[in-house]
């Protein structure tokens, strides 16, 4: 089951979200399937950083600190409070400003310090700006995330 974007599980706005990147409603509406078939749903979301879109929690004095409460408030509260299995089906960020990769830092370490189950996605090209050699930032994220796998 895949997500919504800016409203909470009363249809109330929240703190802005990507398309896709908001399970808040599941609290109050989740996925109920027959027997005992509930342990099979898994939810999916998505995140992206300031090169996609400046969402406003990327201008704030926090940043990035508010983006593990952002995440938690976002999806990452099915793990920890309800059990939930979530996948974080893409994410990515360019990596061409320092915010960028700041932003990529703090997913990755998120990622692996919540156990969250990822498909890393890169909004640019893992080859450099000459297309001859690697980026070097993309390969350091995807080497931290496979060498910390999700454990299912």
């Amino acid at each position: 089951a895949s997500d919504v974007a800016n409203v909470d599980a009363d249809n109330k706005t929240i703190s802005p979200a990507w398309y896709g990147g908001n399970l808040q409603g599941v609290t109050k509406h989740p996925i109920r399937l027959q027997g005992n078939g509930n342990e099979r749903v898994v939810y999916a979301t998505r995140a992206f950083g300031p090169s996609v879109f400046n969402q406003e929690y990327f201008n704030r004095g926090d940043f990035p600190r508010c983006m593990w409460q952002v995440w938690s408030d976002h999806f990452g509260f099915l793990k920890t409070s309800q059990g939930s299995a979530v996948v974080v089906s893409e994410f990515g960020e360019s990596n061409e400003s320092e915010k960028g990769r700041v932003w990529s830092k703090c997913i990755v370490d998120y990622l692996t310090q919540t156990g969250l189950t990822n498909t890393f996605y890169s909004s640019g090209s893992v080859m450099g700006g000459d297309f001859k050699s690697p980026d070097a930032q993309l390969l350091e994220i995807s080497h931290r995330l496979q060498s910390n796998p999700t454990k299912l």
